[in-house]
């Protein structure tokens, strides 16, 4: 019971979530940094429950506009989940990755981020995120990697070859999907 009990940390991060998507960033990131920080000092910064809010916490802090901080806070996650977790074959770890390999794509990273998805596992990922169409995902983003690297050739092929999937799924963002199709022009 009380403002630091851990279901109470996991609800306020629904709150976060729903803050966030709302488009209330300010509202949105003090709570989710409420979250990470109860988690920290009531379940330890290593744990994994907290090491996931963290996570989500750096794509609030992403998509809010502190994108420095966001990729700190995922490469620190990423690091923390293969040293007391599991190694890189823990699905969080997997998620957290593929969500670090497209904020360093989009910093113009291309190298890290290609760095970052080899290994990536569509079965490892999707038990720690259920929606379909993991592997079209990868190969979508490693795609839109290469393109931006300059390798267009390759990364028209895996995007040709992925994108149509995904938006069939209707799982994604339009928006993130149009964007890649452009890429391809």
């Amino acid at each position: 019971d009380g403002p630091n009990a851990y279901q109470t940390l996991v609800q306020l991060s629904t709150v976060a979530r729903i803050q966030d998507m709302g488009g209330d960033c300010p509202s949105a990131l003090e709570t989710m940094r409420r979250v990470r920080k109860g988690m920290a000092e009531n379940f330890g910064a290593e744990k994994q429950a907290t090491l996931v809010e963290t996570g989500n916490l750096a794509t609030m802090e992403y998509d809010c506009g502190d994108r420095k901080a966001a990729v700190a806070y995922l490469q620190q996650v990423v690091r923390d989940f293969q040293v007391h977790h599991g190694g890189e074959r823990n699905v969080h770890a997997q998620v957290f990755r593929f969500t670090l390999a497209g904020m360093l794509s989009d910093a113009g990273r291309y190298g890290e981020a290609l760095a970052i998805l080899e290994g990536l596992d569509p079965a490892l990922i999707t038990a720690g995120d259920s929606r379909p169409g993991w592997g079209y995902r990868l190969q979508a983003l490693r795609g839109k990697v290469l393109l931006l690297a300059g390798q267009r050739d390759e990364g028209r092929a895996l995007l040709a070859d992925a994108l149509p999937e995904l938006v069939a799924l209707g799982a994604d963002d339009a928006d993130e999907l149009e964007g890649m199709a452009q890429l391809m022009r």
